[in-house]
């Protein structure tokens, strides 16, 4: 969690989403039917609701209120696949 951190602040142009509230997280997990593993929950938590991640591409999708890819939130393209 602290490198995510470290390489989230690193970037120029800040996090484009701030972290989730512990309401998005519990909504997310009542629409997704299972809790989102604590790593990943951390990260919503304390860091930002996605739209970062890995290398080019590689982005977090985030809860309701965060970054959606083009197939929504995280719950919404879990329903998808």
């Amino acid at each position: 969690l602290a490198s995510i951190r470290v390489c989230a602040a690193e970037r120029s142009s800040g996090l484009p989403f701030p972290p989730a509230s512990p309401m998005d997280i519990e909504t997310e997990e009542s629409t997704l039917g299972f809790a989102i593993p604590a790593p990943l929950r951390a990260v919503y938590l304390s860091i930002g609701n996605g739209g970062f991640g890995p290398g080019k591409g590689g982005t977090f999708i985030g809860t309701r209120g965060g970054y959606a890819s083009d197939f929504g939130t995280l719950a919404e393209t879990y329903e998808l696949y």
